[in-house]
This record gives C-alpha cells, structure tokens and sequence, in this order.
C-alpha cells in the first residue's frame, strides 16, 4: 500500500518526489529551471556529436577526439598527410586535418566499412571546414546488397568564385542541387574555419534518396534512385569515404573533419 501523506506531494513508489518534473506531478515548479524529458537533448547537452539533425537512430559515431586509428587513409601528392589536431574543432577537443599534396588534383581520403545496418532508411552525416585552396569536398557511400552495390556520392564544388552541391543520380550523372543557385565561396570560410554539416539520407530497402541537408537546408529527393553496379557479389556492408581534392597551388590545401555520424532507422520524408 502507497502512503500519501496529506498537504504533500505523493510519493512515487519508494523514492522521493520527482523535483524535475513541473508541477502537479512533482513537488512544485522551478523557476529557473525548466523540466527535461528529452534523452536526446540531455545527450546533446552533455557533449554528443549528434546535435544537427538528430532524425534517425546512431548505429556509429567518431569525432576524432580518441585519433584516427578506426579509418583508413590514403594521401597523393608530396606533402600530404592526415592526422587528429586540436588546432581547431566543431566540438570536443579535436578534428581531423585532412592535407592534399602540393600538387593540382591531389587529394586527402579516409574509409571506414561497417556490416550493413537493418534495410531500410540510413544516413550519413560530418561536419567540415575548407579554403580556397580545396576545389572539392565529397561523401561516398558503398553500400552492397544482394547481387547491387549502391552508389550514393554527394560533392561540394568550388568554382569561379562560388559553390555548388552536387549529388548523383541512377545514370551515374551528378546534378547540382541548388537549382542554379551557387553559394557565395565567401559564405564557407572567414579568417577562422567554419565548420559546415552534410547529411544524407538513402532507402536501401527502394535503391531511392530520401533527403540531403546541408546547414539549414533540406533538399527532398526522394524520387530519385541512386547510382548502382550490378553483378555485385558481396557480403551486406557499407563504406563510408570522405575525401578533398586540391584546386589551387595558393593555400594549404587542409580541410578538417569532425562529427561523422552512421545513422538507421531514419523517417520519411517530414
């Protein structure tokens, strides 16, 4: 039998009144403080890289802050490299610096395979910081099932004083996704690295795009299918690559990575 003491608050089983909670329900209101129900944000208060678009179930996370000991790397050109740096950051204490060589179309990679998460919506999201010098900035997931190896690729361009965000469709043809609208290169960086978001969203269980975000802007494709090879034999994976590609001898050629974000479950289109 619960006792309830009269004039009080009742008791919830065993324990005391639940301060948290705004009243009724708990003891009384605070107010400074307001009540906190959420998990997620009380995750993303206490530090998680997923603080964007928190649409979709984390399957795998990295922020770089532990090294890059979980990725693959791969550098052309004299004088690239990659490495962990807490020079600058999204979050945390450090991002991945990511150095193309000295020469034109040199580039900077890093891959990371996974077992296939449950068919359906996934995605893939980091965040990035870039210069003058790097002319592109891409995401590529391989994705296999079955006998199809699906081939979701999305690169930002740097060209003539301007950007562009591209995707590829199932022709295996990249098409731009600001309806003629470039972005001002002035916009992406300053005298400090701006860090920018990418997400992308794909139905494996369709071979369909679902959406593609970048910053504050959402971009529904959900009506076109993805690029894929067929005859693929395989075990069900994923891999996700990340790379830059020098465009300019001016610069350093560095782009930073941070926040990268392997996500299942994600919903429809909203």
């Amino acid at each position: 039998m619960r006792k309830v003491v009269t004039g009080t608050a009742p008791y919830k089983g065993i324990g005391r009144p639940d301060y948290s909670a705004p009243a009724p329900v708990g003891s009384f209101a605070k107010p400074t403080v307001y009540a906190g129900s959420d998990v997620y944000e009380l995750a993303a208060r206490l530090g998680s890289p997923d603080v964007f678009d928190r649409r979709g179930d984390i399957v795998w996370m990295d922020d770089f802050d532990q090294g890059f000991n979980k990725w693959y790397s791969e550098t052309t050109g004299v004088g690239g490299n990659i490495g962990a740096t807490t020079t600058v950051a999204s979050r945390g204490d450090c991002s991945l610096q990511m150095k193309a060589g000295d020469a034109i179309g040199s580039y900077a990679r890093i891959a990371r395979a996974f077992p296939l998460p449950k068919l359906g919506r996934i995605g893939a999201e980091y965040s990035f910081a870039i210069n003058s010098s790097i002319i592109t900035v891409s995401l590529w997931n391989y994705i296999a099932v079955g006998t199809l190896q699906y081939l979701p690729y999305v690169y930002l361009l740097q060209s003539a004083g301007s950007c562009s965000l591209y995707y590829r469709n199932d022709a295996g043809v990249s098409t731009p996704l600001f309806e003629g609208q470039a972005i001002p290169i002035a916009s992406l960086y300053g005298t400090r690295p701006i860090f920018h978001v990418l997400k992308i969203v794909v139905d494996v269980s369709t071979g369909y795009w679902t959406r593609i975000i970048f910053d504050n802007v959402e971009y529904d494709v959900h009506l076109q299918a993805m690029d894929f090879t067929p005859g693929w034999a395989s075990a069900p994976i994923m891999e996700l690559v990340l790379d830059t590609t020098r465009g300019t001898l001016a610069g350093d050629g560095i782009t930073y990575l941070d926040n990268i974000l392997v996500t299942q479950n994600e919903p429809v289109q909203i």
